[in-house]
């Protein structure tokens, strides 16, 4: 599945719900990242963030919250006033922690930052 999010003014709060299909968001035991990139991935290895990372959201930091199997993302202006303006690429992806973990590609597309002409 690939997704082109909404539009995002740059300094806007970046507010984003999604449904998964064949999990819930307890199962990833090992969290649930978003990123957000300049370039597309090299590999699909969450570990492999590179200088290119415009955005690392997750789980961990609070900024992606489940309800069962619908997930929402909440990243406030204070952090989407920084991101260049652009087309970017995006993944979102969950770990199953275990012997041996899983990591799941969630989705993955584009979005494009638009400038805030108003602080410019």
């Amino acid at each position: 599945m690939s997704t082109t999010l909404p539009e995002l003014v740059r300094g806007e709060t970046f507010d984003y719900s999604f449904t998964l299909l064949d999990w819930v968001g307890s199962d990833f035991t090992g969290g649930v990242k978003f990123i957000i990139r300049k370039n597309p991935p090299k590999s699909t290895a969450s570990t492999n963030l590179g200088p290119d990372v415009i955005c690392l959201a997750s789980t961990a930091e609070g900024e992606i919250t489940f309800s069962s199997a619908v997930g929402t993302i909440l990243i406030h202006a204070s952090k989407t006033r920084k991101w260049p303006v652009g087309t970017w690429y995006w993944e979102l992806e969950g770990k199953v922690s275990g012997a041996n973990p899983i990591v799941k590609k969630i989705d993955y597309g584009t979005i494009q930052i638009l400038p805030d002409y108003i602080r410019v």
